[in-house]
């Protein structure tokens, strides 16, 4: 499983943030339980594959030409979400911030991103806390 896992682990102690859920249940809803809180928080998701996506917010030329301007909505954002199985047979989704390279981006506008990462984690936490499926979580460096 998982299209982006080589991807994702190249970026580890890159600087690029993200975190780590393992659940239990149905693989399918662990992952799709991902899928519909992006796009409640108006991401357009990308899969690739069954296991994998992108997930994409915001403008890219908004967020170059005017920086932080565009706000924390208009702000271009792009997660790298996989979803594979650990040797205890949990599920282990993955949602990591992916380093887009947006030249002269100020310390604003990585606050923007980061309070709307923050928002997505926080809320695929309340998702699996609610359903009485997360057994643990963590955050990537």
């Amino acid at each position: 499983m998982g299209a982006v896992a080589a991807r994702i682990d190249s970026w580890k102690g890159c600087g690029v943030s993200g975190h780590t859920f393992i659940v239990s249940g149905d693989p399918a809803k662990a992952r799709d339980t991902v899928f519909t809180i992006l796009r409640r928080k108006y991401f357009t998701v990308h899969r690739i594959g069954e296991w994998s996506a992108t997930a994409d917010r915001g403008s890219k030329g908004l967020s170059w030409a005017f920086g932080a301007l565009p706000g924390k909505e208009g702000r271009y954002i792009k997660l790298l979400i996989d979803c594979g199985i650990d040797p205890a047979k949990n599920n282990v989704i993955t949602v990591q911030e992916a380093d887009v390279n947006i030249p002269g981006t100020t310390w604003l506008a990585k606050e923007q991103v980061q309070a709307v990462v923050h928002e997505v984690y926080s809320a695929i936490v309340e998702a699996y806390k609610n359903a009485g499926v997360l057994i643990a979580g963590g955050t990537l460096r």
